[in-house]
C-alpha cells in the first residue's frame, strides 16, 4: 500500500483500493467480471487513480507480516463486507467508501470521479480555512469535513479537534456527528484492549450518560449502534428468551424516540424479526420433549 500511496502522491493521483474476497463468490465475482477485468475500466481510471486490489481470503504461502498489515488496514478503515472500495488521497487518508454498483463501467467511473471531486472540494475548503480565522475559519473547516464519508471520521481526528477548538459550542452540528461516527469504533477498540465485550458496552453507556441534551433522533442512533454491538458480541450474557424480550423492549423504546427518522424503518424491521424469533423460541420450548427424572421405586424387570 505504501508504494501505491507514494506513486499517487508523486503523480497527483488518488488511490483506489478494492478489498476483494476471492473465496466468497457472488458480489466479488461480479465486481471482478464486470468492472475490474474490463480493460476500459483500467484505462478510464488510470489518470486519476492508482488501483490496488487486496484479497481478504487466506491462501497457502501468504506472508504472515503482510497478512497482519492487511488485517490492520481493514480494521482501520472499518472494512467488514466484500467487495469494498475505498478512495485514499495522496497522503494515504481515506475519504470515500463505495462498492459494487452494477456492470455499467462508464457509470462506475463517473461515480468514482464524483467522489474524487468531493475530495478536491475538501482540500480547497481546508486551504481557505488556513487563510482565515474565527467564524470564517470554522465555517470552512465544517464544510470541508461534511464532504467526508462519516464512517471514515477517524481519518481526520486532527481536523475535527481543530474545529472543536474554533467552534467549542458546535454551532454547526459537525462535531456531534463526528462523535457519533467514532462511537462504534471506540467501543470495538475498548473491547479489544480489555479483551472483553463489556468494555465496549460501557463506551455507549458512558456517552449516553454524559449527553443529557442529545436530540431524540441522535439518541436513537446511539441506541441503535449499542443494539447492533450487543447483537454482534453477546455482551449481555442472557438466555435466548431473555435476549428476545430485552431486544424487543429496547427496540420499541428506540422507535418511540423518533418514529420518522431515517433509521426508523430498519428498527421496525428489527422488531418484526425479533417478534418472529421470540415466537420460534416459545414454539421450540413447547414442542421440546419433556424429560422426567427416573423413579427410584419403579420396577426394572422381573425379580426373583
Amino acid at each position: 500500500m505504501q508504494t501505491a500511496v507514494e506513486a499517487a502522491r508523486k503523480t497527483g493521483r488518488d488511490v483506489l483500493v478494492v478489498f476483494d474476497a476471492s473465496e466468497m463468490g457472488t458480489w466479488c465475482d461480479l465486481m471482478r467480471r464486470d468492472i475490474l477485468n474490463d480493460p476500459s475500466f483500467a484505462k478510464g481510471v488510470s489518470g486519476a487513480f492508482v488501483t490496488v486490489v487486496l484479497d481478504h481470503s487466506r491462501k497457502d504461502g501468504d506472508d504472515p507480516e503482510e497478512r497482519r498489515l492487511q488485517n490492520a488496514f481493514e480494521r482501520r478503515l472499518g472494512v467488514t463486507g466484500f467487495p469494498s472500495v475505498l478512495l485514499l488521497d495522496g497522503q494515504g487518508r481515506a475519504y470515500a467508501r463505495t462498492g459494487y454498483r452494477g456492470s455499467d463501467v462508464p457509470a462506475y467511473i463517473a461515480h468514482l470521479t464524483g467522489l474524487r471531486a468531493l475530495r478536491e472540494r475538501r482540500d480547497a475548503l481546508i486551504a481557505k480555512s488556513r487563510r482565515n480565522s474565527g467564524y470564517i475559519r470554522a465555517e470552512h473547516l465544517a464544510n470541508a469535513l461534511r464532504t467526508i464519508d462519516g464512517s471514515l471520521a477517524a481519518e481526520y481526528d486532527e481536523l475535527f479537534e481543530e474545529l472543536r477548538a474554533t467552534d467549542p459550542a458546535d454551532k454547526r452540528g459537525v462535531l456531534l456527528d463526528y462523535d457519533l461516527a467514532r462511537l462504534a469504533p471506540r467501543a470495538r477498540e475498548a473491547a479489544r484492549a480489555a479483551r472483553h465485550p463489556a468494555a465496549g458496552l460501557r463506551v455507549f453507556d458512558d456517552f449516553l450518560a454524559q449527553t443529557h441534551s442529545l436530540p431524540d433522533d441522535k439518541r436513537q442512533r446511539v441506541l441503535h449502534m449499542r443494539f447492533d454491538y450487543l447483537d454482534k458480541t453477546g455482551a449481555d450474557g442472557l438466555s435466548r428468551m431473555q435476549r428476545c424480550e430485552r431486544r424487543l423492549q429496547e427496540l420499541r423504546a428506540m422507535l418511540a424516540l423518533a418514529p420518522d427518522s431515517p433509521v426508523a424503518p430498519r428498527i421496525r424491521k428489527l422488531i418484526e424479526d425479533e417478534e418472529d424469533a421470540r415466537t420460534a423460541v416459545l414454539r421450540a420450548a413447547v414442542e421440546a420433549p419433556l424429560t422426567r427424572a427416573p423413579d427410584p421405586n419403579a420396577s426394572h424387570g422381573d425379580e426373583d
